[in-house]
Protein backbone atom coordinates (compact mmCIF):
# COMPACT_ATOMS: atom_id res chain seq x y z
CA UNK A 1 0.00 0.00 0.00
CA UNK A 2 1.03 3.40 -0.77
CA UNK A 3 1.89 6.04 1.80
CA UNK A 4 -0.13 9.34 2.33
CA UNK A 5 2.67 11.00 3.33
CA UNK A 6 6.02 12.22 1.23
CA UNK A 7 9.57 11.62 2.15
CA UNK A 8 10.99 13.61 5.03
CA UNK A 9 14.60 14.75 4.39
CA UNK A 10 13.38 16.48 0.51
CA UNK A 11 12.53 20.06 -0.03
CA UNK A 12 10.07 20.41 -3.09
CA UNK A 13 11.24 23.55 -5.04
CA UNK A 14 8.71 26.15 -6.53
CA UNK A 15 6.12 25.76 -8.83
CA UNK A 16 6.56 28.60 -11.26
CA UNK A 17 10.25 28.37 -11.28
CA UNK A 18 10.18 27.75 -14.74
CA UNK A 19 7.89 30.83 -15.45
CA UNK A 20 10.89 33.15 -14.72
CA UNK A 21 13.35 31.62 -17.24
CA UNK A 22 10.66 31.90 -19.92
CA UNK A 23 10.15 35.71 -18.71
CA UNK A 24 13.81 36.32 -18.87
CA UNK A 25 14.68 34.68 -22.55
CA UNK A 26 11.51 36.90 -23.57
CA UNK A 27 12.60 40.37 -21.92
CA UNK A 28 16.49 39.94 -23.25
CA UNK A 29 15.52 38.53 -26.89
CA UNK A 30 17.34 41.82 -28.25
CA UNK A 31 21.27 42.51 -27.51
CA UNK A 32 20.96 45.85 -25.62
CA UNK A 33 22.89 47.18 -27.81
CA UNK A 34 20.34 46.82 -30.78
CA UNK A 35 17.60 48.36 -28.38
CA UNK A 36 20.01 51.44 -27.90
CA UNK A 37 21.04 51.68 -31.35
CA UNK A 38 17.06 51.63 -31.88
CA UNK A 39 16.29 54.24 -29.67
CA UNK A 40 19.10 56.48 -31.51
CA UNK A 41 17.34 56.35 -34.54
CA UNK A 42 14.44 57.14 -33.19
CA UNK A 43 15.54 60.15 -31.61
CA UNK A 44 17.19 61.33 -34.94
CA UNK A 45 14.53 60.78 -37.05
CA UNK A 46 11.85 62.56 -35.24
CA UNK A 47 13.81 65.32 -35.27
CA UNK A 48 14.21 65.28 -38.91
CA UNK A 49 10.81 65.20 -39.37
CA UNK A 50 10.25 68.20 -36.88
CA UNK A 51 12.71 70.10 -39.21
CA UNK A 52 10.89 69.21 -42.18
CA UNK A 53 7.63 70.19 -40.81
CA UNK A 54 8.82 73.99 -39.77
CA UNK A 55 10.36 74.64 -43.26
CA UNK A 56 7.26 73.58 -45.06
CA UNK A 57 4.79 75.97 -42.71
CA UNK A 58 8.04 78.64 -43.72
CA UNK A 59 7.94 78.18 -47.12
CA UNK A 60 3.46 77.98 -47.58
CA UNK A 61 3.83 80.98 -45.28
CA UNK A 62 5.71 82.86 -47.81
CA UNK A 63 3.76 81.30 -50.38
CA UNK A 64 0.61 82.73 -49.38
CA UNK A 65 2.34 86.61 -48.86
CA UNK A 66 3.31 86.53 -52.25
CA UNK A 67 0.03 85.15 -53.47
CA UNK A 68 -1.66 88.45 -51.49
CA UNK A 69 1.13 90.77 -52.92
CA UNK A 70 0.24 89.48 -56.42
CA UNK A 71 -3.69 90.28 -55.70
CA UNK A 72 -2.90 93.72 -54.29
CA UNK A 73 -0.84 94.47 -57.10
CA UNK A 74 -3.31 93.57 -59.80
CA UNK A 75 -6.09 95.10 -57.73
CA UNK A 76 -4.47 98.10 -58.00
CA UNK A 77 -3.90 98.48 -61.59
CA UNK A 78 -7.34 97.50 -61.69
CA UNK A 79 -8.14 100.52 -60.00
CA UNK A 80 -6.07 103.19 -61.30
CA UNK A 81 -6.95 101.55 -65.10
CA UNK A 82 -10.92 102.06 -63.96
CA UNK A 83 -10.21 105.87 -62.48
CA UNK A 84 -8.39 106.60 -65.75
CA UNK A 85 -10.93 105.48 -67.96
CA UNK A 86 -14.14 107.64 -65.67
CA UNK A 87 -11.91 110.49 -65.93
CA UNK A 88 -11.20 110.56 -69.65
CA UNK A 89 -15.01 109.26 -70.36
CA UNK A 90 -16.13 112.19 -68.15
CA UNK A 91 -13.80 114.75 -70.38
CA UNK A 92 -15.20 113.30 -73.63
CA UNK A 93 -18.82 113.68 -72.35
CA UNK A 94 -17.93 117.11 -71.52
CA UNK A 95 -15.91 117.71 -74.80
CA UNK A 96 -19.13 116.87 -76.75
CA UNK A 97 -21.57 118.36 -74.49
CA UNK A 98 -18.91 121.46 -75.37
CA UNK A 99 -19.42 120.87 -78.87
CA UNK A 100 -23.55 120.59 -79.42
CA UNK A 101 -23.31 123.77 -77.51
CA UNK A 102 -21.20 125.43 -79.51
CA UNK A 103 -23.36 124.00 -83.07
CA UNK A 104 -26.41 125.27 -81.42
CA UNK A 105 -25.09 128.30 -80.93
CA UNK A 106 -23.50 128.53 -84.67
CA UNK A 107 -26.81 127.29 -86.07
CA UNK A 108 -28.61 129.96 -84.08
CA UNK A 109 -26.50 132.53 -85.32
CA UNK A 110 -26.56 131.17 -88.67
CA UNK A 111 -31.02 130.66 -88.56
CA UNK A 112 -30.94 134.28 -87.63
CA UNK A 113 -28.73 135.60 -90.77
CA UNK A 114 -30.71 133.63 -93.05
CA UNK A 115 -33.92 135.06 -91.72
CA UNK A 116 -32.66 138.49 -92.08
CA UNK A 117 -31.65 137.31 -96.09
CA UNK A 118 -34.62 135.70 -96.31
CA UNK A 119 -36.78 139.00 -95.67
CA UNK A 120 -34.37 141.62 -97.67
CA UNK A 121 -34.65 138.97 -100.74
CA UNK A 122 -38.32 139.27 -99.96
CA UNK A 123 -38.09 143.02 -99.92
CA UNK A 124 -36.97 143.53 -103.46
CA UNK A 125 -38.87 140.52 -104.75
CA UNK A 126 -42.23 142.87 -103.84
CA UNK A 127 -39.99 146.12 -105.02
CA UNK A 128 -39.03 144.07 -108.72
CA UNK A 129 -42.56 143.04 -109.14
CA UNK A 130 -44.64 145.75 -107.97
CA UNK A 131 -45.61 146.70 -111.34
CA UNK A 132 -46.23 142.69 -112.06
CA UNK A 133 -48.91 141.47 -109.48
CA UNK A 134 -50.00 138.73 -111.45
CA UNK A 135 -46.34 137.26 -110.85
CA UNK A 136 -46.17 138.74 -107.89
CA UNK A 137 -49.38 136.56 -106.32
CA UNK A 138 -47.65 133.40 -108.03
CA UNK A 139 -44.35 133.91 -105.87
CA UNK A 140 -46.36 134.15 -102.75
CA UNK A 141 -48.26 131.32 -103.22
CA UNK A 142 -44.90 129.16 -103.80
CA UNK A 143 -43.54 130.89 -100.98
CA UNK A 144 -46.70 129.97 -99.08
CA UNK A 145 -46.32 126.55 -100.63
CA UNK A 146 -42.48 126.09 -99.72
CA UNK A 147 -43.16 127.57 -95.88
CA UNK A 148 -40.18 129.79 -95.49
CA UNK A 149 -42.44 132.77 -95.44
CA UNK A 150 -44.32 133.86 -92.39
CA UNK A 151 -47.94 133.75 -92.50
CA UNK A 152 -50.37 135.63 -90.29
CA UNK A 153 -54.57 135.24 -90.22
CA UNK A 154 -57.22 133.57 -88.58
CA UNK A 155 -57.12 129.62 -87.58
CA UNK A 156 -57.63 126.76 -85.66
CA UNK A 157 -55.56 125.06 -82.94
CA UNK A 158 -55.56 121.55 -82.37
CA UNK A 159 -53.68 120.55 -78.90
CA UNK A 160 -52.79 116.87 -78.02
CA UNK A 161 -51.84 115.22 -75.10
CA UNK A 162 -50.39 112.07 -73.87
CA UNK A 163 -52.36 110.08 -71.58
CA UNK A 164 -50.95 107.91 -68.59
CA UNK A 165 -47.39 107.72 -69.36
CA UNK A 166 -47.82 103.75 -68.01
CA UNK A 167 -50.14 103.20 -70.58
CA UNK A 168 -48.17 102.67 -74.53
CA UNK A 169 -51.69 103.04 -76.24
CA UNK A 170 -52.50 106.24 -74.58
CA UNK A 171 -49.34 107.92 -76.44
CA UNK A 172 -49.98 110.14 -79.12
CA UNK A 173 -47.97 108.55 -82.68
CA UNK A 174 -46.93 109.70 -85.93
CA UNK A 175 -50.63 108.22 -87.45
CA UNK A 176 -52.30 110.42 -85.32
CA UNK A 177 -50.30 113.53 -86.32
CA UNK A 178 -50.81 112.89 -89.92
CA UNK A 179 -54.49 112.21 -90.27
CA UNK A 180 -55.19 115.34 -88.06
CA UNK A 181 -52.76 117.38 -90.79
CA UNK A 182 -54.44 115.82 -93.72
CA UNK A 183 -57.62 116.54 -92.31
CA UNK A 184 -56.98 120.64 -91.89
CA UNK A 185 -55.14 120.36 -95.33
CA UNK A 186 -58.53 118.95 -96.34
CA UNK A 187 -60.70 121.16 -94.98
CA UNK A 188 -59.21 124.25 -96.77
CA UNK A 189 -55.98 125.13 -93.99
CA UNK A 190 -53.34 127.37 -96.33
CA UNK A 191 -50.89 126.83 -93.84
CA UNK A 192 -50.22 124.65 -90.84
CA UNK A 193 -47.71 123.83 -88.54
CA UNK A 194 -47.13 121.34 -85.15
CA UNK A 195 -45.09 122.60 -82.51
CA UNK A 196 -44.04 126.03 -84.65
CA UNK A 197 -42.40 123.73 -87.27
CA UNK A 198 -44.25 124.72 -90.99
CA UNK A 199 -45.90 121.65 -92.45
CA UNK A 200 -45.78 120.72 -96.20
CA UNK A 201 -46.92 118.29 -99.09
CA UNK A 202 -43.52 117.38 -98.39
CA UNK A 203 -42.99 117.26 -94.47
CA UNK A 204 -41.72 113.84 -93.20
CA UNK A 205 -43.64 112.89 -89.85
CA UNK A 206 -42.70 109.92 -88.43
CA UNK A 207 -41.80 107.80 -84.88
CA UNK A 208 -38.24 107.85 -83.61
CA UNK A 209 -37.72 105.22 -80.74
CA UNK A 210 -39.95 107.20 -77.92
CA UNK A 211 -40.21 110.40 -79.82
CA UNK A 212 -41.85 112.20 -83.41
CA UNK A 213 -40.07 113.80 -85.70
CA UNK A 214 -41.64 116.91 -87.81
CA UNK A 215 -38.84 116.69 -90.89
CA UNK A 216 -36.43 114.90 -88.67
CA UNK A 217 -36.90 117.26 -85.40
CA UNK A 218 -38.20 116.31 -82.51
CA UNK A 219 -41.16 117.09 -80.85
CA UNK A 220 -43.08 116.00 -77.77
CA UNK A 221 -46.62 116.28 -76.08
CA UNK A 222 -48.54 118.26 -76.20
CA UNK A 223 -48.78 118.45 -79.49
CA UNK A 224 -49.99 121.61 -80.81
CA UNK A 225 -51.17 121.75 -84.42
CA UNK A 226 -51.76 125.66 -86.27
CA UNK A 227 -54.27 125.80 -89.14
CA UNK A 228 -54.21 129.35 -90.78
CA UNK A 229 -57.25 129.52 -93.28
CA UNK A 230 -61.28 130.79 -93.38
CA UNK A 231 -61.57 130.07 -89.01
CA UNK A 232 -65.50 129.39 -89.15
CA UNK A 233 -65.63 127.68 -92.46
CA UNK A 234 -62.39 125.23 -91.48
CA UNK A 235 -64.34 124.68 -88.31
CA UNK A 236 -67.54 123.45 -89.68
CA UNK A 237 -65.69 121.18 -92.46
CA UNK A 238 -62.73 119.74 -90.36
CA UNK A 239 -65.93 118.10 -88.52
CA UNK A 240 -67.04 115.95 -91.17
CA UNK A 241 -63.71 114.89 -91.53
CA UNK A 242 -62.26 111.43 -90.63
CA UNK A 243 -59.79 113.83 -89.09
CA UNK A 244 -62.10 114.56 -86.48
CA UNK A 245 -63.91 111.29 -86.00
CA UNK A 246 -59.97 109.75 -85.21
CA UNK A 247 -59.88 112.34 -82.63
CA UNK A 248 -62.76 111.28 -80.71
CA UNK A 249 -61.89 107.54 -80.86
CA UNK A 250 -58.31 108.59 -79.43
CA UNK A 251 -60.41 110.39 -76.73
CA UNK A 252 -62.74 107.48 -76.31
CA UNK A 253 -60.65 104.59 -76.24
CA UNK A 254 -57.13 106.01 -75.37
CA UNK A 255 -57.41 108.57 -73.08
CA UNK A 256 -55.95 110.86 -75.14
CA UNK A 257 -56.93 114.16 -74.45
CA UNK A 258 -57.38 117.01 -77.24
CA UNK A 259 -58.48 120.94 -77.34
CA UNK A 260 -59.79 122.95 -80.76
CA UNK A 261 -60.07 126.83 -80.31
CA UNK A 262 -60.90 129.42 -83.01
CA UNK A 263 -58.75 132.28 -83.24
CA UNK A 264 -58.80 135.40 -85.38
CA UNK A 265 -55.09 135.60 -85.56
CA UNK A 266 -52.38 133.23 -85.59
CA UNK A 267 -48.88 133.89 -86.74
CA UNK A 268 -47.43 130.95 -88.21
CA UNK A 269 -43.24 131.63 -88.91
CA UNK A 270 -41.53 130.38 -91.86
CA UNK A 271 -39.09 127.70 -92.02
CA UNK A 272 -35.98 128.36 -94.09
CA UNK A 273 -34.60 125.15 -92.55
CA UNK A 274 -37.51 122.86 -93.78
CA UNK A 275 -37.85 124.38 -97.24
CA UNK A 276 -33.72 124.01 -97.93
CA UNK A 277 -34.11 120.00 -96.48
CA UNK A 278 -37.38 119.88 -98.85
CA UNK A 279 -35.04 121.34 -101.97
CA UNK A 280 -32.47 118.89 -101.18
CA UNK A 281 -34.04 116.15 -100.79
CA UNK A 282 -36.20 116.73 -104.02
CA UNK A 283 -35.84 113.78 -106.95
Amino acid sequence: MRSSHRPTGHRPGRVDASMDLIDQITSTALNPEYARDAQRRAAAGGTGRTTSARVSRGAGHVVTILICAFVGVVLAAAGITTANAAHEASHERQALIDAIGAAESRNADQRGQLTQIRDDVAGLQRRALADQPEMLDRLNAVQLAVGDTNVRGPGMTISLTDGPADDEDAQVVDEDLRIIVNGLWQSGAEAVSINGHRITARTAIHDAGSAITVDYRSVSSPYTIEAIGDSHAMTGAFASTPASSWLAYLRDNHQIRYTTNISSTLQLEGDPEGSADQLQRRP
